[in-house]
């Protein structure tokens, strides 16, 4: 776990000032006795601001619980549960519930599962009974000799609120290695439609998010990457009312290509460019990112690391060049970072530029402990200020 300070700053007439104290934690107790063990991860968020106007408040709590429950799992079990706010990745596709899943293991390689419970209220994640989901979980995992490996993941989930349905759908989820050179990487939902929802739509079911993603590995330096992302959005309960002209923008679909260059002596460079529809406007957005790092080793001062970035649509369009230099003095991993960004606007018609610069340091203190601390400072047309960042954190 770890306790952070994160304190902004702006240097304007308005001196907006931001103060966010936080504790992420991850715990997982084992030795419960047969078999059990907790598992929880969260974090507990405590906000203050000054300069803001009346209807944003001056202070509040966002706490998140993503994982509080009592899990008995393993390849080596017949049968495996979990009790409480379960978040586990077999789980995964109907998000945190409150509930129980209980699996079991039909074979040396695949699983069958049956969750419910009550999903946890929308934005804070707190104890709710007003919605209620439950499923049903399918996994075939298996790992062959020279790297090979296939896992394939298909749940059925059911959403309802007050009797009525907020959301069914089958989401599958597949992972494929043939060894060394080529995987594969997808994931999609189709959602089912019933009562109101069938009766917005007029249809029984849709195709409403995949994504696919492959690499091949060309070379022993060199690996290039393509990948397809389409999302429509889905209307439950909490948005059957949102009008079109706001629901609609959630949507996305577009391609992305890559390249990943790994020299010697830890030089690596990787190219990758994006291209994506616009549904408003009908036209494509195009982004683009070039990494290159020069290790420490070959430089002889510190470790440097170029990134550059850009993206041109029908609204924006504009760059963003950083550099970071890392370097390691008597256990003590320092870090310079600056960079700048320029954009132009289209509705309205601006041009605006900011400039930023960061100093960093990471140190490993004693028996677990380890300490972090940042300073950056901003200016520019859209940005002027200070930000101030301190964490210390625990490994037990």
């Amino acid at each position: 776990m770890a306790l952070q300070w994160d304190h902004n700053s702006e240097s304007t007439d308005r001196a907006l000032k931001t103060d966010l104290l936080s504790l992420p934690f991850r715990v997982r107790a084992r030795g419960l006795g047969n078999g059990f063990e907790f598992q929880g991860r969260g974090s507990l968020r405590r906000i203050t601001r000054s300069g803001f106007g009346e209807s944003t408040p001056a202070s509040e709590w966002r706490n998140r619980v993503l994982e509080a429950a009592l899990v008995r799992e393993g390849r080596e079990l017949d049968w495996q549960f979990a009790f409480g706010r379960v978040g586990g990745r077999r789980t995964a596709a109907a998000g945190p519930f409150d509930g129980l899943a209980v699996t079991r293991r039909l074979g040396a390689s695949t699983t069958f599962g049956v969750f419910g419970g009550f999903a946890p209220a929308w934005g804070d994640l707190g104890f709710s009974t007003d919605d209620h989901l439950g499923g049903a979980v399918f996994e075939y995992d298996r790992a062959g000799a020279n790297g090979r490996y296939l896992d394939i993941t298909v749940a059925a989930v059911g959403r309802y609120r007050e009797g009525e349905i907020s959301r069914e759908y089958l989401s599958l989820v597949t992972s494929w290695r043939d060894g060394n050179r080529l995987s594969l990487l997808q994931a999609a939902e189709v959602d089912f439609y019933r009562g109101w929802r069938k009766d917005e739509g007029g249809r029984s079911a849709a195709l409403t998010s995949t994504a696919l993603t492959g690499r091949y590995q060309v070379t022993k330096p060199l690996a290039i990457t393509l990948g397809y992302d389409g999302r429509e959005p889905v209307r439950t309960w909490e948005t059957r009312s949102l009008p079109d002209s706001l629901f609609t923008e959630a949507g996305r679909n577009g391609w992305r290509a890559g390249a990943a260059w790994r020299g010697p002596g830890g030089a690596s460079l990787d190219v990758s460019g994006g291209l994506r529809h616009e549904q408003r406007t009908g036209e494509d957005v195009t982004s683009w990112q070039v990494m290159g790092r020069v290790p420490a080793r070959t430089l002889r001062v510190a470790d440097a690391s170029l990134f550059v970035r850009g993206f041109d649509g029908p609204w924006l369009s504009g760059w963003s060049p950083s550099l970071r230099l890392l370097r390691t003095v008597r256990g003590t991993r320092w870090t310079l970072e600056a960079g700048r960004f320029s954009y132009n606007g289209v509705v309205p018609d601006v041009s605006r530029q900011n400039t930023w610069a960061e100093l960093g340091f990471t140190r490993d203190l004693w028996a677990g402990w380890d300490m972090a601390a940042s300073y950056r400072h901003d200016w520019g047309d859209d940005i002027t200020g200070r930000r101030l960042f301190l964490e210390l954190a625990r490994r037990f």
